[in-house]
């Protein structure tokens, strides 16, 4: 299946090497410490990674995508369990 739209192009067969280049730099930022949120070791791995397939406008638009993506989840999750919580009884310490 040939790709469409010249170099740096998105084809299916790319998929594996997206996805695994994404997991790979999620894990080394997760586990590095001094790094909150994998802040700069996501980017730096993710960016490693792809540029050899990817234009890096293609990977600076998919990582800052990311990172949107991943701060809206975030803050959407902290507001539900906000709302959840807003019901319940402050416990009380003797």
């Amino acid at each position: 299946m040939a790709s469409a739209g010249g170099p740096g192009a998105l084809g299916f067969e790319q998929m594996p090497l997206i996805v695994g280049a994404f997991s790979l730099a999620w894990v080394l930022g997760l586990v590095v410490p001094g790094a909150p949120g994998g802040v700069g070791v996501f980017e730096g791995v993710a960016i490693a990674l792809l540029q050899v397939s990817l234009t890096p406008e293609r990977i600076l638009g998919a990582v800052a995508a990311y990172r949107l993506i991943s701060t809206l989840a975030e803050v959407l999750g902290a507001a539900v369990g906000a709302w959840m919580g807003r019901d319940r009884p402050t416990p009380r310490h003797p």
